[in-house]
């Protein structure tokens, strides 16, 4: 049962659940993307409000209802005495997956962008969200690094500009993760941010992250043919 995902219709039945479903705002940024608004959460980005909602319906369910997400073998004990064996989810999560520490300099420099006119105006959960990403990244391309290091600009400067590297990266989330491939863009759109803040911060030409930068362009084009 912990890695199973329950409907809003199964966490409405749960015991200790709010007896008002909770409203969802969902805001669309500057880019024309709705993102979810369960903190933590490591989707991608939505197209539609339609298509957010449905994310958060069907994988969420309990945010409906919960501040945090409840055990459902404490709050749903019926659902867990119907079968003897736990259902394995079939995508790993990702929340487990190796990151640098969000008090880093540069999470807070980036996250700050992100919330700002230049970098798309972004709520705050959504910036959380994007770094997330790009800190599981950078962790990926330093992985003797301790989580609590606080990584220089210069070594995240280097790993975008490895194009290697986030080939490597795309392989260690399918394989080792299960990400499937709408996930994958979802990370790819965060690294498009990243090197954007990069590149502005360097106040370099495009030349400095150009392959990084072409490879992942055609990624998303390809995703959204």
């Amino acid at each position: 049962m912990p890695g199973k995902l329950f409907s809003k219709k199964i966490w409405k039945n749960a015991v200790g659940a709010s007896s008002k479903a909770k409203r969802l705002h969902l805001k669309e940024d500057l880019d024309g993307l709705f993102y979810c608004p369960v903190p933590n959460c490591d989707s991608f980005s939505f197209t539609t409000k339609r298509g957010c909602r449905k994310h958060v319906f069907t994988r969420h369910g309990w945010y409906y209802f919960f501040e945090t997400r409840p055990d459902p073998k404490v709050v749903l004990p019926e659902l867990s005495t119907r079968s003897a064996k736990p259902n394995k989810s079939r995508r790993s999560r990702t929340n487990n997956m190796p990151m640098f520490s969000k008090d880093c300099k540069f999470d807070k420099m980036f996250k700050l962008w992100l919330c700002s006119p230049g970098g798309g105006m972004k709520s705050f959960s959504q910036a959380s969200q994007i770094s997330c990403r790009v800190l599981k990244f950078l962790k990926f391309c330093c992985q003797d690094c301790c989580a609590s290091w606080d990584v220089p600009f210069t070594v995240v400067d280097f790993c975008l500009g490895n194009v290697t590297a986030i080939s490597d990266f795309i392989d260690y989330l399918k394989t080792r993760w299960e990400v499937g491939y709408a996930g994958i863009i979802g990370y790819m759109h965060s690294l498009s941010h990243v090197l954007d803040y990069r590149r502005i911060e360097r106040g370099d030409s495009q030349t400095t992250f150009l392959s990084s930068e072409i490879y992942i362009d055609r990624l998303l084009a390809t995703a959204h043919n």
